[in-house]
This record gives structure tokens, sequence and C-alpha cells, in this order.
């Protein structure tokens, strides 16, 4: 119910959470800045799935991400490499290779998934651990590596998205 309906009825607080997304409208007008179902992604957003059927015949856009570590030691970061499609408002993930990997190991499997999907040409690599290393070795070998300087930390560009998820744009 609304706190004060003189000023803000029920269906204009409707309206703006709406225009806000449930995000902000959980910490500015609910104050709780945690949503139920998750901190910063909802259960029910990551339940949108595709199958074969419901891919596009052609994409608009095919890039493959890769954010590496140091070491592939059990108790070291994953690395991540994932292939995305955009196809107008959807995003699609495709594919991914994630591992506690060495830089050998890692080396593979960039190989392998850049052979996968050789569409996938633009290969955006995080310029940290090893990054520049991978860069490096494999300048002359595969194209369309590019070296790439995130702003913010990890659950600030988590936020940054969270809309597209919400909205369904994302399977």
């Amino acid at each position: 119910e609304a706190l004060h309906p003189a000023r803000y009825p029920v269906d204009q607080l409707m309206k703006i959470k709406a225009a806000v997304g449930i995000r902000d409208w959980e910490a500015l007008y609910q104050q709780r800045p945690i949503p139920d179902g998750g901190a910063v992604f909802r259960q029910e957003w990551l339940e949108h799935v595709w199958l074969p059927k419901d891919l596009p015949a052609r994409f608009d856009e095919i890039l493959q991400s890769w954010d590496l570590t140091f070491s592939g030691s059990d108790t070291s970061d994953y690395v991540c490499g994932q292939v995305w499609a955009r196809k107008g408002a959807q995003f699609f993930l495709l594919d991914e290779a994630r591992g506690r990997w060495s830089f050998t190991e890692t080396l593979h499997h960039v190989r392998e998934l850049s052979s996968k999907w050789p569409l996938a040409v633009r290969k955006l690599v995080e310029d940290k651990a090893n990054g520049p290393a991978l860069l490096d070795t494999l300048k002359r070998e595969l194209p369309g590596l590019v070296p790439v300087h995130p702003e913010g930390s990890k659950e600030q560009r988590a936020h940054a998205i969270t809309a597209l998820w919400e909205a369904g744009n994302v399977l």
C-alpha cells in the first residue's frame, strides 16, 4: 500500500517501479537494497533458456569474451571464456569454457573455442592477470584479439546490465 496515497497513489508507484527496475525500486522505495531472490540477479531472470529451434538463422553480432587468472591451482579463480551472440535486443549465451587452468591449458581452450566458433572473430580479453601474455602469445595466430580494460568492479559491471536480464533479453 502507498505510504502517502494523496501524494503518490499506488498506480503511480507501480509506474515508477516499472521505470526504475526492481533493483532500484527495492533500494529506494522499499528500503531493501538486496531484493529477495538474489543480490544482483534474481533467480527467475536466469530461467530464460534457448533451444536450438529458437535461434535465429543469422545473428547481428557474435563474439568471445575471456576473463583469465594467473594460475591453475585448485584454489585459484576460474578462467572463463564465453561465446555471445546478439540478434536485435536479444543476447544468447552460445557456449562457455570454464576451469582452473594453467596458462598453457588456457591457450588450448582459447584455440578450441575459436575453432568451434569461427564467426566469433572479435575476442575480448581482459587485459589483466594472464591476459597480456595470452594476447602476446596468440596475436599472430588468432584474429580479432582485443584487450579490454573494464571499468569498475565486477559487481558494478553486473549491476549495470541487470536491466537486460530483468527484461528477459538474455538467454
